[in-house]
């Protein structure tokens, strides 16, 4: 677990596992030139960068919120340092396995008493389909838990869930704010650090590549103007953006 706290907001980014990849893999569509002068200093001697599983949890005031619930809800029931029971909130910024595999146990919701935030697009598409994330969102509406909602709006304060689509057809992303001090979870929208840099470049999970790069490029400019500290799903540290050129910005890993 990393833990870091914004404001008066305690938060742990919680690790559900790691993997490796290769930038060909991650980034299929990006010339062999421009990708592998991008990715060379985050290689090992084979040629593959590491990337991480997590989610997010975060304690604003009495309000316990979890966002995303991992591929399990194991390393998140150990991390809670409270009952499941004690969540308020859970967000889901989209319905990828590794994103909500902790969403129910044994058929039953994982917390049993947290509304569950997710935005409506995101809601149809899955709810179309037989697969993990249809299956656990169905769980949780029947045990009347799921609150689709639209735009930008705060589930708790201080913590803002922002429509970034694109990466699924309602992705979100979350803006936390406490004490002048901010952080922003980005979700899947950033796949790997040079994303900062290069906004426009899709990954290989993308479902809508032209709407992925906008929404990316949105949040890597809100990140920097808010002086917001950046957590991903699948980056293993947490960081800043900065500018790196006129009209271009860059990845700092720390707080």
């Amino acid at each position: 677990m990393r833990s870091f706290r914004v404001g008066a907001m305690e938060c742990r980014v919680v690790e559900h596992g790691r993997g490796q990849g290769t930038p060909e893999w991650m980034f299929p569509a990006i010339p062999a030139t421009a990708l592998a002068a991008a990715m060379a200093p985050h290689l090992d001697a084979e040629g593959r960068f590491e990337f991480v599983y997590s989610s997010l949890v975060v304690r604003a005031r009495e309000r316990l919120v979890v966002i995303d619930s991992g591929l399990s809800p194991g390393p998140l029931l150990v991390a809670l340092d409270a009952r499941p029971d004690e969540v308020s909130t859970v967000v889901i910024s989209h319905g990828h396995p590794d994103h909500v595999g902790g969403l129910t146990r044994s058929g039953r919701p994982t917390f049993p008493n947290a509304r569950h935030v997710i935005a409506p697009a995101e809601l149809e598409h899955w709810n179309r389909t037989s697969s993990e994330a249809g299956t656990a969102l169905r769980v949780v509406e029947q045990a009347g838990q799921l609150e689709p909602v639209d735009g930008e709006r705060d589930v708790v304060p201080g913590v803002r869930v922002l429509p970034a689509p694109g990466h699924t057809p309602g992705h979100l992303a979350v803006a936390l704010s406490s004490q002048g001090e901010r952080a922003l979870y980005v979700g899947d929208a950033l796949a790997h650090e040079v994303n900062v840099a290069n906004p426009d470049w899709n990954h290989f999970s993308d479902m809508l590549p032209g709407l992925a790069a906008r929404s990316r490029r949105r949040l890597v400019e809100r990140a920097a103007r808010d002086g917001a500290a950046i957590i991903a799903s699948h980056l293993p540290e947490i960081g800043r953006v900065v500018a790196a050129a006129p009209g271009r910005h860059a990845f700092v890993a720390g707080r």
